[in-house]
């Protein structure tokens, strides 16, 4: 507000607190599901998980259980969503048309699971890592879905988790 309408950088600056506030409310909706469900099995949810290891990480949410960890890596993108492979990015076609170019959500969630991985093994702690990519914008339609984690609407969360094998205890509570 405080930059003049003509400023060079002003519409760089607006786009990015645009996308962070998007994502904010984004992960508001994620946080609004584990306010409103319950799962048959003991958990806890972290958000906004900053951590380092083989280098300093930040994981949206972790929904954590005596018997698997899930990274949710929130997308609060509207428009037509194409995950695209070699090279991995996402792509967004908005409703005039426009496309953007974003990094690839199955490449954060690979590589928190990674950085997630090497952490608990630092701490002697061994448990199943899954990830999966949430979309929480009511106005998106995947066009080429994700080849190697699965892509679920915010309001899936509880039947995703509640279809996670729970076979064996790996930590307590």
């Amino acid at each position: 507000r405080r930059l003049s309408e003509v400023h060079e950088m002003k519409e760089l600056i607006h786009s990015k607190m645009h996308m962070m506030l998007a994502g904010i409310h984004g992960e508001v909706r994620v946080d609004g599901v584990f306010n409103k469900y319950s799962f048959p099995f003991e958990y806890v949810v972290l958000h906004d998980v900053c951590l380092e290891s083989h280098g300093k990480f930040q994981i949206d949410t972790v929904f954590l259980t005596q018997y698997f960890a899930v990274i949710l890596e929130s997308k609060n993108i509207g428009g037509k969503l194409s995950f695209k492979q070699n090279p991995s990015q996402l792509e967004r076609e908005n409703e005039e048309g426009k496309v953007n170019v974003f990094e690839s959500p199955e490449v954060q969630i690979e590589r928190n699971i990674y950085l997630l991985e090497e952490w608990l093994k630092q701490h002697s702690v061994s448990i199943p890592i899954y990830g999966v990519i949430v979309l929480t914008n009511s106005k998106v339609r995947v066009i080429e879905p994700p080849t190697k984690f699965n892509a679920i609407l915010h309001q899936t969360i509880p039947i995703y988790l509640r279809n996670i094998p729970r076979e064996k205890q790996y930590m307590s509570i």
